[in-house]
């Protein structure tokens, strides 16, 4: 999902290809077309919803997190954009909404931001409207061709300014993948997992986003979940508060 607690998510993945080598020879793993799967997700749009189930209680904390509500979002369909950097490109309109109803307080929370895209559909940057926050790749994210299980790494840092000339840092964003297996384990999918660890200025912890996709060997690429770890950080320790959001319509 998108940037309304602090942690654009712009890009879902990026990923790098490796090989491995078993006893005795060469062995072919299952990959999967992370980039054409991703860019097609792109240039069309989705919307889905989210649950979340969590109430706080120590026995279901670890699994379902602190607070009940549902997320609605909607990415818009990619257009032709200049808005960037005045060089030909995309963007798509991004709309969310946030509703708790346990756990978190009663509150309902209305996002929005455009996500910008170069002529190949390599992620720019972002305008998150309501903060205020202009975000940009400073070195391209880096997004190859395929993924296997096992694969990690870091995919690239979004940064985040008060204003459009990019000199006053806000807040940025480290992102990493991981390719975990499949619930219940597949030979034909696996679960591309997203994460984004915001920080302010300061190099404080913000919060942790972990977005689940699932990606099958034809290259489709569906929503799973969401699991955010968000920081307070005016308390000592910092407190947390913890959210997972399971997809339920539109996945």
């Amino acid at each position: 999902m998108k940037n309304q607690y602090g942690s654009n998510k712009l890009v879902m993945l990026a990923l790098l290809v490796a090989t491995i080598t078993g006893c005795g020879g060469g062995v072919d793993p299952v990959t999967y077309p992370l980039r054409s799967a991703l860019d097609a997700l792109t240039r069309s749009g989705s919307s889905f919803t989210m649950t979340a189930i969590g109430t706080g209680a120590a026995a279901t904390k670890a699994v379902d997190g602190d607070c009940s509500g549902t997320l609605v979002e909607t990415d818009a369909a990619t257009v032709d954009s200049t808005a960037f950097d005045g060089t030909p490109g995309l963007s798509s309109d991004v709309s969310a909404t946030l509703t708790f109803t346990s756990g978190c307080g009663q509150a309902t929370v209305t996002a929005t931001e455009t996500d910008y895209f170069d002529s190949n559909l390599l992620p720019l940057g972002a305008d998150v409207t309501g903060v205020n926050y202009f975000g940009k790749y400073l070195k391209p994210p880096v997004i190859p061709a395929t993924v296997k299980l096992g694969d990690k790494g870091d995919i690239g840092r979004l940064t985040f300014y008060s204003e459009k000339a990019y000199t006053t840092v806000v807040r940025y964003a480290d992102r990493s993948y991981a390719i975990e297996a499949d619930s219940p384990p597949s030979t034909t999918s696996v679960i591309a997992n997203s994460i984004s660890k915001a920080y302010d200025d300061k190099d404080a912890l913000l919060s942790v986003s972990e977005v689940r996709y699932r990606i099958d060997t034809a290259g489709k690429l569906t929503m799973v979940s969401q699991d955010i770890l968000q920081y307070d950080n005016s308390k000592t320790p910092p407190a947390t508060t913890r959210v997972v959001f399971r997809c339920t319509s539109g996945c």
